[in-house]
């Protein structure tokens, strides 16, 4: 007759290879993709490159697969990645340039690794590029055409 408090093997091999199923799942995703997600929103701030006032403009957003445009009071949505990001505002009277490169985040990298050894979690956040952050908000000084 078996004991009903004394766990069998058969329990505990099930609860071992459901802690190993979760474990795994787990692993499938990036820590990057899990915490951060494949796109970011980033703020554009235009300032006067003469006094440093604030200044209302209209912003275009370019990089390879992305053309947006907005207010640069509107917060832009963009893919995370190496990709430089180009800024271009105008106002009427005076525009403004920028090209902005990506920061490595190499602490999720780290993540990954500790995760599962970067086997499965970093070839997702690779194809998401999930370890590269823009800054925000991002300065575009306006001077006025010559």
């Amino acid at each position: 007759m078996s004991n009903l408090f004394v766990p069998s093997r058969k329990s505990a091999a099930i609860r071992i290879t459901s802690l190993l199923a979760v474990l795994s799942a787990l692993s499938l995703t990036g820590c990057a993709c899990m915490i951060n997600g494949s796109k970011q929103s980033i703020k554009i701030e235009t300032v006067d490159a003469a006094t440093g006032a604030h200044k209302p403009a209209i912003c275009h957003i370019s990089k390879r697969g992305l053309s947006i445009s907005g207010k640069s009071t509107d917060t832009f949505e963009v893919g995370r990645g190496d990709d430089h990001l180009y800024v271009m505002c105008e106002d009427g009277n005076s525009t403004g340039r920028l090209r902005q490169e990506s920061d490595f985040a190499q602490r999720y990298l780290f993540l990954d690794i500790a995760t599962d050894l970067c086997l499965v979690s970093c070839f997702v956040d690779g194809y998401h590029r999930a370890w590269y952050e823009y800054p925000s908000p991002m300065v575009v000084e306006m001077k006025t055409a010559p």
